[in-house]
């Protein structure tokens, strides 16, 4: 059977042990309470950055669209080039084989002038009047030429080449590229010190109910052994 200062003590300890398993339910409701919030504010911080994520993959997207377009206008301007650059030349051959010019006429046995096309011959007049049928734009005859007495004529050859024209060169690609979002870090300090201080605070009370125990039972055993001196 316990003696009283032992049903004292055991009463004492029970207490504690009462205060002790009170506090450690009270921090446990505080860390689920941090931890909450914690997780409230890290979803939202997700979301967040995944809707920035989100918003530049589409611009990124828009971006690359737009410069393969411009890319492939810009292959095809540079090959339009390249053909106009050897057109040009054939053109410009032509066109200086092209140039009015002085042409001596054969005459026939009988001393008229003739153009001789295809293993056939044409006459002048034939030739003048209808100069575009022979590959000219135009015949002047010797007497019209200022060649009187002569048959020279004043011809022009037709440039059966149309002349090349240069592409157009695409407008200089001005869009901007997109950039990575300014996304930060999640800041989680204000947590981990509601978390520290809630540990330190437990520990604290947990020290103090220890040593106001210990105070307790100290004193209770003290005093019947001071009565025993007596």
């Amino acid at each position: 059977m316990a003696t009283l200062p032992q049903f004292k003590q055991r009463q004492v300890a029970r207490r504690s042990t009462s205060d002790i398993d009170r506090l450690a339910k009270q921090y446990q409701q505080q860390i689920a309470g941090i931890t909450g919030d914690y997780e409230k504010q890290f979803a939202t911080f997700s979301a967040d950055v995944g809707q920035k994520e989100q918003v530049f993959n589409e611009q990124k997207k828009a971006y690359e669209a737009k410069f393969a377009t411009y890319a492939d206008t810009l292959a095809a301007y540079n090959k339009g080039m390249n053909a106009y650059n050897e057109n040009i030349g054939t053109y410009l051959d032509k066109e200086a084989a092209s140039q009015e010019r002085v042409i001596e006429l054969p005459r026939d046995k009988y001393g008229k002038i003739y153009f001789e096309t295809n293993g056939k011959r044409i006459g002048l007049t034939e030739l003048t009047d209808n100069a575009k049928n022979y590959g000219f734009e135009y015949v002047v005859g010797p007497y019209e030429a200022g060649f009187r007495g002569t048959s020279k004529v004043i011809a022009k050859p037709i440039n059966t080449l149309t002349k090349p024209v240069a592409p157009t060169a695409p407008e200089k690609f001005t869009e901007e590229q997109p950039q990575l979002p300014d996304i930060g870090e999640f800041d989680s300090s204000q947590f981990v010190a509601k978390k520290t201080e809630a540990e330190s605070t437990l520990k604290r009370e947990i020290g103090e109910r220890r040593a106001a125990k210990l105070g307790a039972v100290s004193r209770k055993m003290v005093r019947p052994m001071l009565r025993g001196a007596e």
